[in-house]
């Protein structure tokens, strides 16, 4: 026959200390390389952010300088329809 084992329960384990020093190195490491993938993907969404602003910014200088410059044309065209009103109303005559 012979002995059957169902379960065995490991209450404490104290491996030697040049393991233990080599899984704290391993869990550091780790922990480290965490941190710089969290800083990176930091500071890609942090460039992304600031490129779409500054698009933003741009779209809306080139709107706001071509709203000018319409409202700036439609105020000339105006001028220039109010003079030549003005001109014809006053009944000019052709000089010699």
């Amino acid at each position: 026959m012979g002995i059957r084992v169902n379960r065995v329960e490991l209450k404490s384990i104290d491996p030697p200390g040049t393991i233990q020093e080599a899984m704290e190195k391993q869990m550091r490491a780790e922990r480290d390389r965490r941190a710089t993938i969290l800083q990176a993907e930091g500071i890609k969404a942090s460039q992304i952010l600031t490129a779409e602003g500054e698009k933003q910014s741009a779209v809306l200088k080139a709107e706001g300088a071509k709203q000018s410059a319409i409202l700036r044309a439609e105020g000339e065209s105006r001028a220039i329809e109010t003079v030549f009103q003005a001109i014809h109303d006053g009944g000019p005559t052709r000089s010699s």
